[in-house]
């Protein structure tokens, strides 16, 4: 009987402790929600993007066929600028930078319009920067493209047809 009295008497406690850790649980996401809650709006989620891609926009001069590459990671420029990335490699990160690199340099010799944007600086897992594994890709940038600013890297004729 007493046997049967403790498991009665641990499954109630047990039941209080879940119940207890759920509410503490939803007070203090509650109470994150509340303190965070700007951190939540669509302007805060997505105006980077958003403003990056007007800037895209304007770059392309209303030329149909631009066309887009944004490196090291940022694949979700693509959608928000509507423009068509310049190669099948969205991102180029060190170890797909090994294996396509010399794929993105064969594509963009075969693209008129195209605009990159390329983070110099970045850091990948803080133990790969971007300037070191993609040499190679700047190099042929600063010498076939226009350096605009900030890493935003024009096609020549591109630059050209906006120009007039």
């Amino acid at each position: 009987m007493k046997l049967k009295q403790f498991i009665n008497y641990f499954q109630k406690t047990a039941s209080f402790i879940v119940l207890f850790l759920f509410i503490w649980i939803n007070i203090r996401s509650s109470f994150f929600l509340v303190n965070n809650y700007e951190k939540f709006s669509f302007q805060s989620n997505f105006s980077k993007y958003i403003n990056t891609s007007s800037q895209i926009r304007l770059l392309a001069c209303g030329i149909g066929d631009v066309k887009l590459l944004s490196y090291p990671l940022n694949p979700q420029i693509y959608y928000w600028s509507d423009i068509e990335p310049a190669s099948s490699q969205i991102f180029l990160l060190p170890w797909n930078a090994e294996v396509y690199l010399d794929k993105v340099l064969d594509d963009l010799k075969f693209e008129n319009n195209v605009i990159i944007i390329i983070n110099k600086e970045a850091m990948i897992w803080e133990k790969y920067e971007v300037s070191d594994y993609a040499n190679e890709l700047i190099n042929f940038l600063d010498t076939n493209y226009i350096l605009l600013e900030n890493g935003y890297y024009v096609s020549k004729p591109l630059y050209l047809s906006c120009k007039d």
